[in-house]
């Protein structure tokens, strides 16, 4: 009933949507780039909040910079009101147009005066340093590929693939890292369910975020242990909270053909005073995926959210509420489980699903499937003390719900979870920055604090997968900035005390699990040096660790990745380093971003096929026969690197080549670590152009080529099958038109295909590629209204 009633007020939204009269700001038309700089030092301030009067607000990233789409109507100024602590407030400030192509240039004064005007603009910006390598999905990405899920998205990313599970459950890979080691952070809250294993998507819809910001490096000082890999930042739009009261919203609808999905999601927003407030949903719905020969059942999936995100700004205090409900149920391919072994070695030698165990499509979900729930409450608090110091409070609280279903033969007991798990995490931070008026310096101190229970509901009639547990971690850090003309230095410490509590009973009754502590230091140091205006350089150096999850330590059961979980209760704590170097080259029609890394880590934790387990590797259930995926515990060392060229001969023309390397090495045993992802390569071209008198039509046609090598470096011992996926190339083609109704309202019609040529082809990092092939041609059409 709930997910009728939100697609009822979606529904409803695109109706009032289009009936809304025309007073204020169109969506589309020219693209403004905005470059913020310190009035003093003109070096580039990142995070400032800016808010176009009757029209978008954004944020500047990591460089200063920004981006703004004009309503065509624009004459030749613009209204801009802008905010960042620590400087002058601009209030609705009117800004000549620069020619087209050329930055709008704005200097921000630091604050000299002890009095703090009210801030216009509130909402989380861009979070990484200038000293960190990251790359960020803005809010007009986000919209036109909503069909995606977050690690789908990310893939679009140098340097970033995904670890599968099938055609619906895919993890977030940064230069070989996933899972608990890879961080998912929205608005500013670390989600909490990541540590079940690798066949768990995350629980997070991003159809409602602002921007998505992935930041490439052992960020573990900033964002707590764990880090090893990098962090995925969602964070939302700043919220509208001039004087003068404004609203603003839209409605996006999908339709994709494989898998015959549909999608619906909308926002509603608006402010005065000082106050703003938001509320979003989300509802996606698809059936039966399909390769490019056959159909992959039960692998239909249905998911629904709403969020609500309120805010307050008066002089020197900003406060935020926010509140986010997620929920999805998924089908796990029915060919992963297989009644005995014959037909186990049959299919991992065909490689796919026998076709005569392939039926039509469904949108039906059966068992095997997995439900989920995710509930996250957020306060934050941050109060300015005067001109150059600021405290911040926040607090969070996480309810993640988790069902797993398998086909127990017995009608009543498929319908009863084996897996029936409640995971409850308390989060608290307290940080306090101050900035020094001389020298160009600022430090930050912290204090964070994790509560965490997991609980195993009753009534499975099954063992638990992972046994009870309950976390606690304590934290505090210090963070030191330091600029000197062209040369920015940033340098962190942070100590963490972890306490784990396990307890639980395995299938024998037997009492298992114990308590652990952990207690470690971890560093960062980071550099960044602007040769010229436009060469710029970047290195830093993090020092991470990570405790074991306690499905790495205890797990012993199926896991709906198709495989045996069988975890070692003697794994130790992860400790590594990894160093990044990248250059930033830009100038006039050509950026040219080439980085590269080196990652070692100590006792490094991984699961992978064991032929020494069970027999030959193979374990016997009820419900079928599994490969055995062990958790083992190795030296490895990973490294490689990507690069990204952009070039703009014209105004209206854009190519784009990217190409990504990445190795990992087990250095105890001289072997290749398992699912890592193969080379890849990438050449694109876009061409936009505005058609009218008055510019009202905006089109854009872009292509995009993916060719991927086959991933010759791997271990046949932790391999089920005797060679690796063929190499293979993909096709992507998107096409957009844009037309502004009104000063106020506008449309967006995109219509895109992926997998154009319908290739049959497997991904080395998808665990379902033994059983099968991923998914063929997709088209999607969207329209998208703003108003």
């Amino acid at each position: 009933m709930s997910r009728r009633i939100l697609l009822l007020c979606l529904s409803l939204l695109f109706l009032c949507a289009l009936g809304a009269s025309p007073e204020a700001r169109a969506q589309v038309g020219r693209q403004l780039l905005i470059l913020v700089r310190d009035a003093k030092t003109q070096h580039p301030i990142p995070s400032v909040s800016l808010h176009l009067k009757r029209g978008p607000s954004t944020s500047t990233d990591a460089e200063g910079r920004c981006q703004l789409s004009l309503p065509t109507s624009t004459g030749s100024t613009i209204v801009l009101s802008l905010a960042k602590p620590g400087y002058q407030t601009i209030r609705e400030h009117s800004y000549s147009l620069p020619t087209e192509g050329k930055p709008l240039i704005i200097d921000l004064e630091p604050r000299s005066e002890r009095h703090l005007e009210g801030v216009t603009v509130t909402g989380a910006g861009r979070e990484s340093s200038l000293t960190q390598q990251s790359t960020v999905l803005r809010t007009a990405h986000l919209q036109a590929q909503s069909e995606k899920s977050i690690a789908r998205l990310l893939e679009a990313l140098p340097g970033v693939s995904s670890i599968k599970s099938g055609a619906t459950i895919s993890k977030p890979m940064i230069q070989g890292m996933h899972s608990s080691r890879i961080l998912l952070i929205s608005n500013g809250v670390r989600l909490e369910s990541q540590s079940w294993g690798a066949d768990h998507a995350p629980e997070v819809d991003h159809t409602g975020a602002g921007q998505v910001e992935v930041i490439k490096g052992a960020e573990a000082v900033r964002y707590g242990a764990g880090a090893l890999g990098g962090v995925v930042l969602i964070n939302p739009s700043p919220l509208p909270t001039a004087d003068e009261f404004s609203y603003r919203g839209h409605t996006n609808l999908g339709y994709t053909t494989n898998g015959r999905g549909v999608d619906a999601s909308g926002s509603l927003e608006g402010g005065q005073h000082g106050f703003g407030l938001r509320v979003q949903g989300s509802y996606r719905r698809a059936g039966d995926y399909g390769t490019a020969d056959y159909l992959l059942n039960n692998t239909g999936l249905e998911e629904w959210s709403a969020s609500l995100f309120t805010g307050y700004t008066k002089d020197r205090l900003r406060a935020t509420l926010y509140g986010s409900l997620y929920s999805t149920e998924s089908g796990v391919f029915i060919g992963s489980h297989i009644g005995d072994l014959f037909e186990l070695q049959q299919v991992f030698a065909a490689g796919r699903p026998n076709p005569i165990n392939i039926t039509p499509f469904s949108y039906h979900i059966k068992a095997p499937r997995q439900r989920a729930r995710h509930l996250l409450i957020k306060g934050d608090v941050t109060y300015q003390l005067d001109d150059n110091q600021e405290l911040r409070l926040w607090a969070a609280y996480q309810d993640n719900h988790r069902r797993e279903y398998e086909n127990r033969k017995v009608d009543v007991w498929t319908q009863t979870p084996v897996m029936d798990l409640i995971l409850s995490t308390y989060t608290t931070d307290l940080r306090y920055r101050l900035r020094w008026a001389r020298p160009d310096w600022e430090t930050q101190v912290g204090l964070s604090h994790l509560f965490q229970r997991n609980t195993n509901q009753p009534g499975t009639a099954a063992t638990p997968f992972i046994p009870n547990f309950a976390t606690l971690n304590l934290a505090a850090y210090v963070v030191q900035k330091a600029r000197f003309d062209a040369l920015l230095l940033e340098a962190g410490l942070r100590y963490d005390h972890r306490i784990t509590d396990a307890a639980g009973r395995d299938w024998r009754r037997l009492r298992y699990g114990e308590k652990n502590t952990y207690t470690n230091m971890t560093g960062s140091l980071g550099a960044h040096y602007r040769f010229s205006e436009g060469l710029a350089a970047r290195a830093s150096l993090g020092l991470a660790w990570r405790a074991p999850d306690v499905n790495e330590l205890y797990s012993n059961g199926l896991h709906h990745g198709g495989s045996w979980s069988l975890g070692d209760r003697t794994l130790r704590s992860e400790h590594g380093y990894k160093a990044i170097l990248s250059l930033d080259y830009r100038k006039d029609w050509l950026t040219i971003e080439p980085s590269i890394f080196y990652q070692h880590i100590d006792n490094y934790i991984y699961d992978a096929p064991n032929k020494n387990k069970g027999e030959n590797g193979i374990h016997v259930h009820w419900s079928g026969v599994y490969p055995i995926f062990a958790f083992e515990q190795d030296d490895c060392r990973f490294w490689g690197g990507d690069i990204t060229l952009t070039a703009r001969p014209t105004e209206e023309l854009t190519f784009t080549a990217k190409g990504e390397w990445i190795r990992g090495r087990n250095v105890s045993h001289g072997t290749w670590l398992p699912f890592m992802p193969a080379d890849r390569y990438t050449l694109g071209a876009q061409w936009t152009r505005s058609w009218g008198s008055t510019g009202r039509w905006q089109s854009r046609l872009s292509a995009e080529g993916i060719s991927v090598a086959k991933q010759t470096r791997f271990d046949p011992e932790h391999e089920l099958v005797s060679d690796m996926p063929a190499g293979y190339f993909l096709l992507g083609l998107q096409g957009e038109l844009r037309y502004t109704l009104d000063t106020r309202r506008s449309l967006r019609f995109l219509l895109s295909s992926e997998n154009t040529l319908n290739a049959l082809y497997k991904e080395a990092s998808d665990r379902f590629r033994y059983y099968a092939h991923a998914p063929g041609r997709s088209m999607t059409l969207r329209t998208i209204l703003y108003f």
